[in-house]
C-alpha cells in the first residue's frame, strides 16, 4: 500500500496594481497492488483559485487620458471627471478617482476531483482496466459599483428615484460536474514473430451545470457593499440557466506486428451524445494504419553504424466533433416572468432546434517517416497530412422576422493540407555535460471546397451589414473590422477587402478599385476580394537544453513567416480615433492636410468611417523569444541527509521579447504581460 500527499500555492501579482490570480491545491493518493495482480489506485484533487481586478481600472482608461489634463482640483481633491475638449458628448472619468472608491470585481472557484482505477491482470494474456472519474466546480463572481462613482454624475442620478439608483450590486454563481467513466478489457498473444493485441472498451460522460445571476441597485452608501443593502433588483427578477449533455460511446481496436518489422492497426467506434437530435444522435468512427520498421529488416543490417532507426507509416480515418451547447439542436422554451395569467406563467420559444444536425466529421490521411543517425545522435520526423471536414457546424444567422438571431446547422466541407518536419540532434552527450537543439517547420493550407445556402446567406448579409452600416442615435462610430466570409476555393482565414490605392495627395482621399479594374472614391462591399490570409507560409519552433550536474537551461524560440494582418490599430488609433481622448501623434502629423501631401492617412478633416481596405493588409513575419528555464536539482546524496526524496529550485520566464514587422497593439484593456516563475519542488 503506498499514500501520499501534496500541496501547492501559486501567487500570481497582476501588471495593473492590486490585481492578482492566486490558486491553493492540496491532492491525496491511496493505493494498493496485490501481488501485481491486481492494483486499486485513488487521487483525491481538491484546488481553489482567487481573482481579484485592479481598483484602479482598465489600463486603457489612463492611455486615453488627455495629459493636459489635471488631476487634483485647487483643493487637492481628485478629480472625478473631464468634459469633452471637442463637440462631443462623451465625458471621461478620472480613474485615479475610482480607485479610491469601493469598487469590486473578484472571482472565485473550488474545484475537487476524484479519480478512481482498477486494474485487473486476469491472466498472462488478459487484462481488465477501468476508470470513473469525478469532479465538481463552483464559480463565483461579485462586482460592486460605489454609488460615489462619477458614472452617476448623469443627471438622471441627480434628483428623485434616480438618487436611488445609485451604486450597483452583482452576483453569479455556477456549479457544474463531470462524470466519466470508461472500462477496457484487453487480450495480448505473442506467437513467435506474431504479436497480436486487441482491446473491446466503452466510455459514459456526462456533464451538467446550473447556474444563476442578479443585479441589485440602490446603494446608501460604498462601505454598505453587502448585497442585502440594496433596493431593488435591475432587471426585476434574476437570470439562471442549466444544462445537461451525454455521451456514450463503444470501441474495438486491434494492433497486429510480425517480427516488429510489419505493423498493422484497425480501430472502429460508435459514438452517440444527447447535443443532437433524435435523428442523428448516433454516428460511427474509424481508423486503420500500416507501419514498417525498416531498420528491423535483415537487408538494413549493414546500415545501422550510420541510421539506427528508419520508419514510415500511413494512417486514414475519420473522427467526429460535437463543440456546441447541451440544447442547440433543440426547440427550447422559457418561462415568460414579464406577465403573469391567472393560470400562471406563459412561455416563449427562445431556441429553433435543428433535429437533423448531425456530427461534424473529419476524414484525415497522414504519412509519416522517422529517422535517427549515429544511436541517436540525430534524429527527424516528417509528417504530411490531409484533413476534410464535412458536415461542419456553425452558427446561421437568421432574419429578424423570424424571431431568432440564429439557429445551429452543418455548412458546408474543408480540407486542410499540409506538413510538419522536426530536427533534434545532440551537440555534446557525455557523462556529465549533454547539450541538444531542436528545430521544427509547419505548413498549412485550407481551402473551402463547398459550401451550403446559409453560408451563401451569410455572407450576403455580412455585405450588406458593412454597405448599411449607421450608428444609433447617441452611439459612437464604430470601426469597420473584416468580417470572417466563407466563399468556395478560399480560405477560412482569408481577409476580405475592398483593393485599394492610397490617398490622392490632391485631395485626402482614399481610392478605391472595382471588381472591373475601375477607379472609385466610393466603397462598397461588392468589391471586395480577398488581400491576405492570417494564416503563415510556415511556423514553427526552435530551441536547446542543457543539462550539466544537476543544472538545467531550456531556451525555445516560435516563428511564423509569410502570413498577412489587417493592421486594426492604424484604423482605431489613427484614422477612427475619437479626438476627445488622448490620441497617436501620427493624427496630427502623419494624415493628410493640403494639396501636395502624400500619406499614408487620410484627410485630417474627414470624419468618416474607415472602411475595410486593402490600405491596412500587411505582411507579417515574427520571432518570439517564448520561454526561458533554468532548474537545479539538489544531489541525491546530499538531500538524504535531510531525510527528502526530491529537492529542486526553478525559475521561468515567459514572452521574453517579441520581434515583428507589424507594429500593433498587444494589450490594451488590461497590458501585455511578461511572466516570471519561481518555484521550489519538495519531496519527502
Amino acid at each position: 500500500m503506498r499514500y501520499g500527499i501534496d500541496v501547492n500555492y501559486q501567487a500570481n501579482p497582476g501588471v495593473m496594481k492590486k490585481s492578482s490570480r492566486d490558486r491553493f491545491g492540496i491532492g491525496f493518493l491511496l493505493s494498493y497492488n496485490l501481488n501485481n495482480k491486481l492494483l486499486f489506485r485513488n487521487k483525491l484533487t481538491v484546488d481553489k483559485v482567487k481573482a481579484k481586478e485592479s481598483p484602479y481600472g482598465s489600463f486603457k482608461d489612463y492611455a486615453k487620458a488627455n495629459p493636459y489634463d489635471q488631476i487634483y482640483d485647487e483643493d487637492g481633491n481628485l478629480i472625478k471627471s473631464y468634459q469633452p475638449h471637442v463637440s462631443t458628448s462623451n465625458r471621461f472619468l478620472n480613474p485615479l478617482y475610482e480607485s479610491t472608491l469601493n469598487h469590486k470585481d473578484n472571482t472565485t472557484y473550488t474545484e475537487w476531483t476524484d479519480n478512481f482505477d482498477f486494474d485487473w491482470f486476469i491472466s498472462e494474456h488478459f487484462r481488465l482496466k477501468a476508470r470513473v472519474s469525478y469532479s465538481e466546480r463552483t464559480d463565483k463572481q461579485e462586482k460592486f459599483t460605489d454609488p460615489e462613482s462619477a458614472i452617476y454624475n448623469e443627471s438622471d442620478y441627480q434628483d428623485g428615484e434616480g438618487i436611488l439608483k445609485r451604486g450597483e450590486a452583482y452576483s453569479f454563481q455556477e456549479k457544474s460536474s463531470n462524470l466519466d467513466m470508461n472500462v477496457v478489457f484487453s487480450y495480448n498473444q505473442q506467437l513467435g514473430s506474431h504479436f497480436l493485441n486487441a482491446v473491446l472498451g466503452g466510455n459514459v460522460i456526462e456533464t451538467r451545470f446550473a447556474n444563476e445571476s442578479y443585479s441589485v441597485i440602490g446603494f446608501p452608501s460604498g462601505s454598505m457593499d453587502y448585497i442585502s443593502f440594496g433596493k431593488e433588483f435591475k432587471d426585476l427578477t434574476p437570470e439562471g440557466g442549466e444544462g445537461l449533455s451525454r455521451l456514450v460511446g463503444l470501441f474495438v481496436n486491434l494492433n497486429y506486428t510480425w517480427n516488429n518489422i510489419y505493423l498493422l492497426d484497425l480501430s472502429g467506434r460508435l459514438d452517440g451524445s444527447s447535443k443532437f437530435g433524435s435523428k442523428k444522435r448516433y454516428a460511427p468512427f474509424w481508423s486503420a494504419g500500416i507501419g514498417w520498421n525498416v531498420h528491423n529488416e535483415k537487408f538494413f543490417e549493414g546500415l545501422k553504424g550510420v541510421i539506427n532507426h528508419l520508419k514510415l507509416s500511413a494512417n486514414v480515418g475519420a473522427t467526429g466533433k460535437a463543440s456546441f451547447e447541451a440544447y442547440e439542436a433543440q426547440d427550447v422554451y422559457e418561462y415568460y416572468k414579464g406577465q403573469w395569467y391567472a393560470g400562471g406563467l406563459g412561455v416563449i420559444m427562445n431556441n429553433m432546434g435543428n433535429t437533423n444536425l448531425q456530427w461534424e466529421k473529419t476524414h484525415t490521411f497522414d504519412g509519416n517517416f522517422e529517422i535517427q543517425f549515429l544511436n541517436g545522435l540525430v534524429s527527424a520526423n516528417m509528417n504530411y497530412y490531409v484533413k476534410t471536414t464535412k458536415d461542419l457546424l456553425a452558427d446561421i444567422t437568421l432574419p429578424p422576422s423570424s424571431g431568432f438571431e440564429s439557429y445551429r446547422d452543418n455548412l458546408g466541407e474543408l480540407e486542410n493540407k499540409g506538413y510538419e518536419i522536426s530536427l533534434r540532434g545532440f551537440v555534446v552527450r557525455d557523462k556529465d555535460l549533454i547539450v541538444n537543439v531542436f528545430g521544427s517547420i509547419a505548413h498549412n493550407k485550407n481551402v473551402i471546397k463547398k459550401i451550403s445556402n446559409s453560408l451563401e446567406t451569410y455572407n450576403k448579409k455580412v455585405d450588406d451589414e458593412q454597405d448599411n452600416y449607421e450608428p444609433g442615435w447617441g452611439e459612437a462610430i464604430e470601426t469597420a473590422k473584416p468580417q470572417v466570409q466563407f466563399k468556395e476555393g478560399q480560405s477560412t482565414t482569408a481577409i476580405y477587402a475592398v483593393k485599394s490605392h492610397g490617398i490622392n495627395p490632391m485631395n485626402g482621399k482614399e481610392v478605391f478599385e472595382d471588381l472591373k479594374g475601375n477607379l472609385t472614391y466610393e466603397w462598397s462591399a461588392a468589391n471586395k476580394i480577398v488581400c491576405g490570409d492570417t494564416e503563415p507560409k510556415v511556423s514553427g519552433a526552435f530551441g536547446a537544453n542543457a543539462d550539466w550536474k544537476g543544472f538545467n537551461i531550456n531556451v525555445s524560440f516560435l516563428y511564423q513567416c509569410g502570413g498577412q494582418v489587417y493592421n486594426q490599430t492604424l484604423v482605431d488609433r489613427v484614422e477612427d480615433a475619437n479626438l476627445s481622448w488622448n490620441v497617436d501623434r501620427r493624427v496630427l502629423q502623419g494624415r493628410w492636410k493640403e494639396p501636395g501631401d502624400h500619406t499614408f492617412f487620410k484627410d485630417i478633416k474627414n470624419r468618416d468611417r474607415t472602411e475595410v481596405s486593402s490600405r491596412f493588409v500587411q505582411d507579417e513575419n515574427v520571432l518570439q523569444f517564448k520561454s526561458l528555464s533554468f532548474s537545479y536539482s539538489f544531489p541525491t546524496e546530499l538531500i538524504q541527509r535531510w531525510s527528502l526524496e526530491r529537492l529542486k529550485l526553478t525559475f521561468q520566464m515567459e514572452d521574453i521579447f517579441r520581434i515583428s514587422n507589424v507594429k500593433r497593439e498587444r494589450g490594451l484593456d488590461y497590458p501585455f504581460a511578461r511572466i516570471f516563475n519561481v518555484g521550489l519542488q519538495v519531496q519527502f
